[in-house]
């Protein structure tokens, strides 16, 4: 099924539509016994992608709040890494989440003139939250830096899948896939 989305195979209800066919006189809807078999295989993979979905934002969920123990930005293998613990009722959860094929990511320190206003120093019982971590299907729109001093920095844009919120700041990212605990979900 991973391979079908990553493929860019994901099942639609055009798809379907061109299954079944309709008679033209009594107006019945069928499909021959070879299309009845790829009407089930088709509607099996959108159960599992949307499974699969469910199950990508029920383990985002549980990862608010998170303190983030370490990250990594490598840029070379195109990924980001975090490792996260959550305590939930007592219970230590343990998250380790890395993005693949990352395009692009953005942060920014705070909202407005507010990001101009860093700690010079962090103290030793100082962490970071990963306060919020949300998947967007098609992307959050369009991020595009403008200069009209530079031209040449208006031809890069990006569409971030991923919000990240950490603290005051935030992190967009756009990747082709998220593994959370070696569980790989495709989401381009």
């Amino acid at each position: 099924m991973g391979k079908l989305i990553q493929d860019g195979v994901i099942p639609t209800l055009e798809k379907i539509r061109q299954i079944i066919h309709v008679d033209a006189k009594s107006g019945a809807k069928f499909c021959t016994l070879r299309e009845t078999k790829k009407l089930s295989n088709l509607i099996y993979h959108i159960k599992e992608s949307d499974n699969m979905k469910n199950r990508l934002f029920d383990l985002l969920n549980e990862m608010w709040a998170a303190i983030i123990e370490s990250y990594e930005f490598d840029i070379l293998k195109n990924t980001i890494s975090f490792e996260l613990k959550t305590i939930d009722n007592g219970y230590e959860n343990k998250y380790k989440v890395v993005f693949e094929g990352v395009t692009a990511w953005y942060f920014v320190e705070n909202t407005g003139d507010e990001r101009l206003n860093i700690k010079a120093n962090v103290e030793e019982d100082d962490y970071l939250e990963l306060t919020s971590i949300d998947f967007y299907m098609g992307g959050i729109g369009e991020i595009k830096p403008s200069s009209i001093k530079e031209d040449w920095v208006n031809q890069y844009y990006s569409n971030a899948n991923f919000a990240l919120e950490i603290w005051d700041a935030l992190l967009l990212i756009e990747a082709n896939s998220i593994i959370i605990n070696g569980n790989k979900y495709p989401v381009t």
